[in-house]
């Protein structure tokens, strides 16, 4: 059409690169909306994954507490209506034989489980089911309260001695210390510190009515010439204050019912992307991650980036923002191995890539890609910044899988649909250890444990701790997901095959992780992530060769 088409196909694809063909622009286009596609999908998947797990763990707790509940009310009301202490006929304090004592052994054993079980439904991160709980218990002994104050109506006060009006008193402020704390609790602005709260509330709750029942029992005896059925009451608050106090026994429990419920393995993976990203639209995550997603290329990193992870801002100015789907690699590795052998494994992946590529590899770097003035927002998009990297290289050495970022970042690289295929396991061996760190590198894959996981930062090892909790219940569920994907990565990787006889860590980078590979299949990996003082495991500044690095490309100078 002469200059009017030419006109036309300006206008229709303002975008084109000189000397790019329609047809060309169009392949490409389609690809980057197939790779969003891809990552949206994993994400939404794994919002739906972590909604049906909170659906069904906080149902079959919700509804085992409904359950005692009603039982309560059919046996306590109902069935044993006529020996129930609030009614105007009987006295608040008689003398019980042991048929007396099992049912108040019954009433305070659904009591507890009630309140214990309700307490289970929220997940680590759930507020709104968290206040929910703390309502309804908060509910229930208002109503307690008010059938204790009912008492003083039948005219009973003046009938009592000393002891039970102690007794009916401390009972009084054991129901309003429990509301006081869950008010506490409810104010909380975090998940977390609400449910401490609220565990706390019980477990006062249980110790303070276990003081009152060990003298009431001895008034039992004593005084009524019963049988002290408060030691049986004492033996479920006892319970309760040892449960409370074991944290671990609680996430157990919740563990259990996972994998009863059948909510664990691949919902639980997939969920832990969702915890990571945090709450929101998936659509407007994908958004956010686009605008925030950059890469640097490996020549513009010189060894002082890599010697240390002290922050600098300054740093993500040579970053260039770069779509999803267009970098090269996500670099993980660990700011506590060796700088000189991860400097030299770096340079030797990089001269493998520039020959079979013929230009310098594009990356994802912490130091350089995170946005140190917004480094809580671009650690959120982490998991769509995996996705949007081409392949995931591990720059592994021997404390590697001790670092509880570098093992997240494994894990949401394949949970992103990243393939094993493109994992690049490169190894980081100081000069003249090879052997017993070759050693110690394999110790490391087939005994993982995340508890034994490490943090610079605390308030990140706790945001991941709440993270794994929330998607999988407790570590062990989280280590065996972990350990399949680990050993897979062993098979997989050519790392155990090729140090048979050990390399100096230039070879063993080379020959171990050859990136002519790249560019086929979509991987994401993450690395060291938060910046801060680096020290080896002594807890010195780590004592390294400085080998010769490239000039340092800024940006802006």
């Amino acid at each position: 059409w002469g200059p009017c088409g030419a006109a036309l196909q300006r206008w229709c694809r303002p975008n084109c690169a000189p000397g790019m063909g329609v047809e060309t622009k169009v392949r490409a286009e389609s690809s980057d909306s197939s790779d969003q596609r891809q990552i949206y999908d994993q994400v939404r998947r794994s919002r739906i994954a972590l909604r049906r797990i909170r659906w069904v763990v906080g149902s079959i707790w919700i509804g085992l507490s409904v359950l005692m509940l009603v039982v309560f009310e059919v046996f306590v009301l109902c069935v044993w209506r006529e020996e129930h202490v609030l009614l105007k006929d009987q006295e608040l304090f008689q003398p019980q034989d042991w048929s007396d004592a099992f049912k108040r052994f019954f009433e305070g054993t659904l009591v507890a489980m009630r309140m214990c079980l309700s307490a289970l439904a929220p997940l680590e991160d759930d507020t709104v089911l968290t206040r929910l709980v703390l309502s309804l218990d908060m509910f229930f002994v208002a109503f307690r309260m008010v059938g204790w104050l009912a008492v003083l109506r039948f005219d009973v006060w003046g009938g009592w001695n000393l002891a039970e009006r102690t007794v009916y008193c401390s009972a009084t402020i054991r129901e309003l210390v429990f509301l006081v704390l869950a008010i506490w609790a409810f104010s909380r602005r975090t998940a977390q510190a609400m449910q401490l709260w609220m565990w706390r509330a019980i477990g006062l709750f249980a110790f303070m009515f276990l003081l009152e029942n060990l003298p009431f029992a001895a008034y039992q005896v004593v005084a009524l010439h019963g049988q002290p059925a408060a030691l049986l009451s004492a033996i479920i608050n006892a319970t309760v204050v040892c449960v409370v106090c074991r944290r671990d026994r609680l996430l157990g429990m919740q563990a259990r019912v996972r994998r009863w419920a059948k909510v664990v393995g691949a919902t639980s993976a997939a969920a832990s992307i969702a915890c990571l990203i945090g709450p929101g639209d998936a659509k407007k995550s994908l958004d956010q991650a686009k605008g925030r997603f950059c890469c640097v290329t490996l020549e513009n990193i010189s060894f002082e980036d890599v010697q240390d992870n002290i922050p600098d801002p300054g740093l993500h100015d040579s970053a260039k923002p770069c779509k999803l789907g267009h970098c090269d690699a996500f670099v993980s590795h660990s700011w506590h191995d060796d700088a000189g052998a991860k400097w030299a494994a770096m340079q030797s992946w990089r001269e493998s890539f520039v020959q079979s590529h013929g230009r310098e590899p594009r990356i994802w770097f912490d130091k350089f890609c995170i946005d140190q003035n917004h480094i809580q927002t671009d650690l959120r998009c982490l998991p769509i910044f995996l996705g949007g990297c081409e392949r995931l290289v591990i720059f592994c050495g021997t404390t590697y899988l001790m670092r509880l970022w570098c093992v997240l970042e494994i894990f949401s690289y394949i949970m992103m649909g990243g393939r094993l295929s493109n994992v690049e396991l490169v190894p980081v061996l100081a000069e003249g250890g090879d052997t017993d760190q070759m050693a110690s590198l394999r110790e490391s894959f087939e005994h993982f444990d995340a508890s034994k996981c490490e943090c610079f930062n605390h308030s990140d090892k706790q945001w991941m701790l709440t993270v794994i909790q929330t998607a999988f219940g407790d570590l062990p569920a989280f280590n065996e997901q972990v350990s399949s994907i680990l050993r897979q990565l062993r098979r997989e990787s050519r790392l155990w095959s090729d140090h048979d006889a050990p390399p100096s860590p230039a070879r063993s980078s080379a020959s171990s992780a050859s990136p002519s590979s790249l560019g086929s299949g979509r991987s994401n990996g993450d690395g060291g992530l938060r910046c801060g003082p680096a020290h080896g495991m002594d807890g010195s500044a780590n004592p390294v060769p400085v080998p010769p690095a490239p000039r340092r490309v800024r940006k802006f100078s």
